[in-house]
């Protein structure tokens, strides 16, 4: 119980500070400040490298792309 409560007042303490506050505020909800860019990162599925090859090769290519995919 003693540790707790140290821990709670520690986060208190914290809060009570402006960087604190908006480490707070910005961990729990996705704000941003006026200004300021928001840059999201995607990871790339598996398959889509395979998708994107034959989108510009035409007919043939995409052909060629799906036999060679097969084997």
């Amino acid at each position: 119980m003693e540790k707790r409560k140290a821990a709670l007042e520690a986060e208190a303490v914290k809060i009570s500070t402006e960087s604190g506050l908006e480490e707070e505020i910005r961990g729990k909800f996705s704000v941003k400040k006026p200004g300021e860019e928001v840059l999201t990162i995607m990871d790339k599925s598996p398959g889509d490298d395979k998708i994107n090859l034959g989108a510009d090769k035409g007919f043939f290519g995409k052909i060629w792309e799906f036999v060679k995919n097969i084997f």
